[in-house]
């Protein structure tokens, strides 16, 4: 055999996982059909990825490279900006991590997997695969020559990323669950010098007319950034002009983009892609694995992909070495479950930022920083952490949290366990302006009440309304709603509560361990 491991693609997977094999003292060969250093995006890494960079011995070479620090995520939309910042999330781990320029910091990794021993083959395309023949793998390939070549090797893992080489040969693609959409992009001389500009985090701004029209900017330590833009599917048909004229035309339809890249020099030919989000039917097979974006691709708003890629490394190289070994490997539990368990998470956070309910919750005024460090963990990339409330039933809590009718009330649907209930705070309609009442179609009709009430309430009345600048009647109006609001909740949990238990619907023990160590370990 020409080696114990082949692996198809020398991206962050492909080399990450060569490097670790290598590690537990086996042969791996990387077959890529690129010739590096080569262009990609996905250029703002999340701070757990740090954590597998570490695992493979590869954070040495990467720091070692001064790429441009991120400590967090910015998000603006209608003049509104919000930040992420990553040392207050939820979930214990790394900090910060860098944006990079993927073509130099791809082919660190790789020139690391080589200098450990790991021969890489570029210009090398997968035109065939068979895995007929139990415990021989098989791989043909087409080099920059046309000379084809057979490759023999116990296993197969597949980190081709976008190519989905095995996907394609062995006929595993799946439609995405997620709507089709395409993306503009390119590299700028950015020129960004307004006082106060973080280039510590990436900006996402949401087009001022179109909620599911958003852009990236993710400045690099040079002094360039990469810039993107991404849409529906047919949302161009209606623009003219060469591709870098269409997205510096949408760049400068948002205002704060407007005004940082006023003096940018556009000087690169842009990119695009289209209908990348991309699905599998599973994630291995006899003789084979699927890493990263081969397996499943979701989008590029949370910047998930390099964090997915790299987790599912560090997941399949120790049961490939388990396998190689003889031993028994459960792949469904101990790979797939897992890995698309993260996944999921992602995929319920893109979701719902699209459909307007994450956006709405990520500029709300008077978000709770309990549920804001939540959010900032999933930002982070720790979608993997049972612990945190915000990856359990994600898409049912975004859309109690998020949800209007009725108005916010952050309580016991942040604890996944049925059995651990608390007071929700006061955190009703007083959080929206009027104006953010008549965009979301809440309407109020209303009516005439007097009411009695104590001195010292007057005076706390009279001294609050001049401190906010509001009227006493919205102030009292707001009061009366919130403490409804609460009562009719409680009453509503105390019924819910009562057919679980009649149920058997319970949290396990487990569940219960698991929320009350959080709350004990974050108490000191």
């Amino acid at each position: 055999m020409d080696a114990d491991v082949l692996i198809i693609g020398a991206g962050p997977a492909g080399s990450m996982a060569a490097r670790m094999l290598k590690k537990l003292g086996r042969q791996a060969v990387i077959l890529e059909k690129e010739q590096f250093p080569r262009f990609s995006i996905g250029e703002s890494l999340l701070p757990h990825c740090m954590e597998f960079l570490e695992e493979a011995d590869l954070l040495g070479p990467v720091a070692a490279e001064s790429f441009q620090l991120k400590n967090g995520a910015a998000f603006s939309h209608a003049g509104k900006l919000t930040e992420f910042d990553f040392s207050q999330k939820f979930t214990a781990g790394w900090t910060t991590t860098y944006q990079v320029p993927r073509a130099r910091f791809d082919q660190i990794l790789a020139e690391a997997a080589e200098d450990c021993g790991v021969p890489i083959h570029y210009r090398h395309s997968i035109v065939a695969a068979d895995f007929n023949t139990p415990g021989q793998s098989r791989l043909t390939s087409v080099d920059a020559n046309g000379v084809r070549r057979d490759w023999t090797a116990s296993m197969v893992m597949d980190a081709s990323g976008f190519g989905r080489v095995l996907p394609r040969l062995l006929n595993l693609e799946t439609p995405s669950p997620l709507p089709p959409r395409q993306a503009l992009f390119t590299h700028i001389e950015d020129r960004i010098a307004i006082e106060g500009y973080d280039r510590n985090k990436i900006l996402i701004a949401i087009h001022p007319k179109f909620h599911e029209v958003w852009y990236w900017l993710i400045p690099f330590s040079n002094g360039r950034s990469s810039l993107g833009v991404v849409m529906p599917m047919g949302f161009l048909e209606t623009r003219t002009g060469h591709p870098l004229e269409i997205l510096q035309e949408l760049a400068m339809e948002e205002p704060r983009l407007a005004a940082l890249l006023k003096e940018s020099c556009f000087d690169t030919p842009a990119n695009r892609i289209g209908g990348y989000s991309a699905n599998v039917k599973r994630l291995y097979g006899d003789g084979f694995v699927l890493l990263g974006n081969a397996g499943e691709f979701l989008d590029p708003v949370f910047s998930s992909g390099v964090t997915i890629a790299l987790k599912s490394a560090s997941l399949a190289v120790p049961l490939v070495d388990r396998q190689l070994c003889g031993l028994p490997v459960d792949w469904q539990a101990s790979y797939e479950e897992i890995l698309r368990r993260g996944i999921d998470v992602f995929r319920a956070y893109v979701e719902a930022w699209y459909d307007g309910r994450l956006q709405r919750l990520i500029f709300e005024d008077r978000q709770l920083a309990s549920v804001k460090a939540m959010i900032c963990s999933i930002l982070a990339g720790f979608a993997w952490d049972d612990a945190n409330p915000m990856t359990q039933r994600c898409g049912k809590k975004i859309e109690a949290i998020a949800g209007v009718c009725p108005p916010l009330l952050l309580s016991d649907v942040l604890t996944d366990t049925k059995v651990i209930r608390q007071k929700p705070p006061a955190f009703g309609m007083a959080c929206y302006t009027a104006t953010q009442r008549k965009t979301l179609g809440v309407i109020l009709p209303m009516a005439s009440l007097n009411l009695r009430i104590a001195d010292d309430m007057k005076q706390q009345l009279d001294a609050l309304a001049e401190a906010t600048g509001r009227n006493k009647s919205f102030l009292a109006v707001e009061a009366i709603r919130d403490y409804l609001q609460r009562e009719a909740w409680q009453v509503d949990e105390i019924r819910q509560a009562v057919q679980e238990a009649d149920a058997g619907d319970f949290a396990d023990e487990s569940e219960v361990k698991a929320v009350r160590d959080k709350w004990l370990n974050d108490a000191g």
